[in-house]
């Protein structure tokens, strides 16, 4: 494994990682030694991928292919916006996210924090997107 950066995580952060599960069976190995709950970024040169896993939840996208990590946000109007931290290839092309399905405070703070931390860990340029209102 390359990188393994555990990232605090508070319980009110109102962003997660969808319900998919996507690492490897080499990241869930040494996931499962971490305490319950526990949100880690991962890079593993050995099989191309990089993600994030929390729990029974992970993402994962080829390390070949991301080339940033994106923060979008679109503020709630008639709808409720959302947030989210997106790993983007170089085409533009979202790969894999962490989500937020309403556009909360603590969501916006929360995925601002930790972006450029995994920029850094994976070596990946970041950006943010204003999306606008969620009309």
């Amino acid at each position: 494994m390359d990188v393994w950066l555990r990232i605090e995580r508070p319980v009110d952060a109102e962003a997660d990682i969808p319900l998919q599960d996507e690492a490897s069976e080499k990241v869930k190995r040494k996931y499962a030694s971490e305490p319950s709950g526990a949100f880690i970024v991962w890079s593993d040169s050995s099989d191309g991928t990089l993600g994030c896993i929390k729990n029974n939840r992970s993402i994962s996208a080829p390390i070949s292919e991301v080339t940033e990590l994106v923060l979008k946000e679109m503020q709630p109007a008639k709808g409720r916006g959302f947030v989210a931290l997106s790993f983007v290839s170089n085409a533009g092309r979202e790969l894999a996210g962490i989500y937020s399905n309403t556009c909360s405070a603590n969501a916006v703070h929360w995925l601002s924090e930790i972006q450029p931390l995994i920029a850094k860990a994976l070596g990946l340029g970041q950006r943010k997107e204003d999306l606008g209102y969620d009309t």
